[in-house]
C-alpha cells in the first residue's frame, strides 16, 4: 500500500470519528424542543458525514488490499519471475539429490557434470531478483496489507520450494553481508510452514513418489466421480 493511500485513509477515519462525535455532542447539549431544530439538523448532518466517511474509509481499507492480492499475482506471473524460480527449482533438485551449495568449489563444473544448465552468476542473479521480491511482499504481509489466504492454494508450497532453493544463499549473506538479509522472506517462509503444515506435508509426499507412481496419482484424481457423471 502507498503512503500517500495510507495517510489518506487514516486522515479519513480521524475525520468520520470526529464529525460523529461532534454530531453525538450537539444532541446531548441542545435543548430538544423547537427552538433547537437547527442545532438537532446540524447534529444529524455531522453524525451522517461521520458515518459516511468511516464507511469510505473501510471501503478504502479492502480496496487496497485487493490491488495488492491482485499486483502480487499478476507480477509474479511475469516472465522474468517464472524464468527465476524456474532454475531455482532446478538448482533445488540438485542441492536435495546431491548436497552442493552455493560455496561448493568449481561450483559452475560441478552443476554442469550434475546436468545443470547455469552457472553460478545466472544463479545469484535470479536469486537476488526472487529474494528481494518476497522481501516486499513478506514486509506487506507483516505490516497487514496482503492477506494470508493468497497463499492457500499452490502459491503456499511454491513459495516454500523457492525458500529451499535459495536458503544456502540466504544463510551465506546474512553471515557474510548483512545479518538481516531476507529476514522479511524469512517471516513469509515460516509463517506459510507453520499455517499450511499439513498441506506441505501431502505436497513432500507427492514430490518424493517416483515419477509413475505420480502419474497414476494424477490420473485416479482426475477420474471422474458420481457427481461428475
Amino acid at each position: 500500500m502507498k503512503r500517500s493511500t495510507k495517510n489518506t485513509i487514516i486522515f479519513s477515519t480521524i475525520t468520520a470519528v470526529s464529525s460523529i462525535i461532534l454530531g453525538v455532542l450537539i444532541f446531548l447539549m441542545i435543548k430538544f424542543d423547537s427552538a433547537d431544530m437547527i442545532n438537532r439538523i446540524v447534529g444529524a448532518i455531522a453524525i451522517i458525514t461521520g458515518l459516511s466517511s468511516l464507511i469510505m474509509g473501510i471501503s478504502s481499507i479492502f480496496s487496497a488490499t485487493l490491488d495488492n492480492v491482485r499486483e502480487y499475482f499478476y507480477t509474479g506471473d511475469t516472465v522474468e519471475h517464472s524464468s527465476a524460480r524456474k532454475l531455482i527449482y532446478s538448482y533445488r533438485d540438485l542441492k536435495m539429490t546431491n548436497g552442493i551449495s552455493i560455496e561448493t568449489e568449481n561450483f559452475n563444473d560441478v552443476v554442469k557434470n550434475l546436468g545443470g544448465d547455469f552457472t553460478k552468476e545466472e544463479l545469484e542473479k535470479v536469486a537476488s531478483l526472487e529474494i528481494n521480491f518476497f522481501q516486499m511482499w513478506g514486509l506487506l504481509q507483516s505490516k497487514h496489507y496482503l492477506p494470508m489466504w493468497v497463499f492457500d492454494t499452490a502459491s503456499g508450497y511454491s513459495i516454500v520450494k523457492l525458500f529451499e532453493g535459495v536458503q544456502d544463499i540466504i544463510e551465506y549473506k546474512r553471515k557474510y553481508h548483512n545479518p538481516n538479509y531476507a529476514d522479511q522472506f524469512i517471516f513469509l517462509y515460516k509463517k506459510i510452514l507453520k499455517r499450511y503444515s499439513k498441506e506441505i506435508s501431502e505436497c513432500r509426499l507427492i514430490e518424493q513418489q517416483p515419477k509413475a507412481e505420480k502419474d497414476i496419482t494424477k490420473n485416479e484424481s482426475a477420474k471422474p466421480t458420481k457427481t461428475d457423471i
